[in-house]
């Protein structure tokens, strides 16, 4: 079973047993590097995720469309990496050397030039882009240490089987999605399925949690509707109608009218005291990115009150 903590142990996959020649002498002490790790991205020997390289990515991309492409790519890469680290240099963004397969079958792929590959010494910094890759995580990472454990094996059970790049895929891998929809939701999901939940029943059954729902505008108003009803309920044919249609009145018609220029007096909603979801429903379903603390209560509690008769 997949060991679910967050801080990566040294012997978790992602450190063990990879290191491979540098040309260089290892670094002294434990052969753990310093940075920002995840679980998520190598969970076991079986999967592992490279959707956040190359570090400049164009709006939407999906490794999982590109995989033909990549596959080549990919060979030559863990082919020519010796080659590279002294002749390559530092990338533009769009497309990395360093990014390859991890192991000479092709099926994990991922950063030739991470630490755990070269006895603790980190080459990232070869391609110019080092800084970054070790400060950022992706926000499915960032919400993966927030959840509570038996969520995490949860979760990744709806992973099993994936190739690299379907499980490096947002459009692939439901846990992805389900990450950015919370604890909140991930419980309600799991009292719906107490004996677990095949990949293929969620995307068939719960599909409404990958479109039309989509958590950066709808999560904090599923939360909601959770306190008072099981998930089961976005299941009813009645749910989806009923919901959009509160939801482009309440947008049409808001409480607090929007604001004019200037506004860069009022802080940023996510500065607000107020939830994640919260912040994300102004943003995304308003277009409010800046909001006094009493329109952003004013428009929230609006909301409230306005899901509250949809569904009564």
């Amino acid at each position: 079973m997949v060991r679910p903590d967050m801080n990566c142990p040294p012997n978790h996959p992602l450190f063990a047993g990879q290191s491979e020649s540098s040309g260089e002498a290892p670094s002294s002490g434990p052969a753990v590097p310093a940075g920002r790790y995840s679980m998520l991205c190598r969970p076991d020997e079986e999967r592992a995720c490279f959707g956040c390289c190359p570090p400049i990515r164009p709006p939407g991309y999906d490794t999982l469309a590109d995989r033909e492409r990549l596959i080549p790519v990919f060979q030559e890469n863990r082919k020519k990496l010796e080659y590279n680290r002294i002749h390559a240099g530092e990338i533009s963004g769009e497309a990395c050397w360093g990014l390859g397969f991890l192991d000479e079958v092709g099926t994990l792929a991922g950063c030739l030039l991470h630490p755990a590959r070269h006895g603790g010494r980190d080459l990232r910094d070869r391609t110019g882009y080092g800084d970054k890759c070790r400060r950022e995580l992706c926000r499915e990472a960032l919400f993966w240490e927030e959840a509570p454990s038996d969520q995490k094996i949860f979760l990744l059970a709806l992973a099993e089987g994936l190739d690299t790049f379907a499980y490096s895929s947002p459009r692939a891998n439901p846990v992805f999605p389900l990450l950015l929809w919370g604890p909140v939701v991930a419980a309600g999901l799991m009292a719906e399925c107490p004996g677990g939940l095949d990949r293929d029943v969620f995307f068939k059954d719960w599909a409404v949690l990958v479109q039309p729902l989509v958590p950066e505008r709808d999560r904090y108003g599923l939360e909601r509707r959770l306190a008072s009803g099981p998930l089961s309920q976005i299941r009813w044919p009645e749910f989806i109608p009923r919901y959009f249609d509160a939801l482009n009145g309440f947008r049409a018609y808001p409480p607090v009218p929007g604001v004019t220029p200037p506004i860069e007096h009022r802080p940023f909603v996510h500065q607000l005291n107020i939830s994640r979801p919260a912040a994300w429903f102004l943003r995304t379903a308003l277009g409010r990115f800046r909001a006094r603390p009493d329109e952003a209560l004013r428009l929230l509690t609006a909301w409230d009150q306005t899901l509250d008769r949809a569904f009564a």
